[in-house]
Formats: structure tokens, C-alpha cells, sequence
């Protein structure tokens, strides 16, 4: 067992720590009523950050396959979440 939640935390409070995050419209349409956003640090995506260290998963529905190629590296190097085995969070308990 691993905490995945508590060390995408971690990652994340390091990323922004002291610093301005800003959003930005990702697309136009808007997704059950909710705009898609990415949330940068200065010029740092938050979410390529985090895919990136395997603590997330890219989201081709939102991120248009943004972050593909940086979900293959963090898979490939075994980061994150990748260095185990687990279930998908989009696919049902059970």
C-alpha cells in the first residue's frame, strides 16, 4: 500500500510553496457545466508537473493529449504511481 494522495500533496504543496497559481482556460466548451482549466505556477503547468512525476494521470478528454508524452516518461522511469501496480482511478471498485 501507498499513500498516492499524500504524496501528490506533498509534490504539489512544493510546486506552488510562496507562489502566485494563476488559471488559465484550457478550452473553450465547457465540460458538465465546468470550464477546463490548467493551473500554472509562473511559467510551470501544474498538471504536466504532476503527470510528470507519475502523481497524475493525463486526461485526454481534458487535456486534449497534453500530457501524453510526459505520462509515457513517468511510466517508462517507473515514477510515481508508475513504480508499483495499481487500479486506474477512473476504472470501478470492485
Amino acid at each position: 500500500m501507498w499513500a498516492c494522495g499524500e504524496a501528490a500533496g506533498r509534490e504539489l504543496e512544493e510546486l506552488v510553496a510562496g507562489k502566485e497559481v494563476c488559471s488559465r482556460l484550457a478550452q473553450k466548451t465547457k465540460t458538465r457545466g465546468r470550464r477546463v482549466m490548467r493551473c500554472m505556477v509562473g511559467e510551470i503547468d501544474l498538471g504536466k508537473a504532476m503527470v510528470a512525476a507519475g502523481l497524475a494521470f493525463d486526461c485526454p478528454r481534458f487535456s486534449r493529449e497534453r500530457y501524453k508524452a510526459d505520462e509515457a516518461a513517468a511510466k517508462a522511469d517507473k515514477r510515481g504511481a508508475w513504480e508499483g501496480t495499481f487500479k486506474p482511478p477512473w476504472v470501478q471498485k470492485g
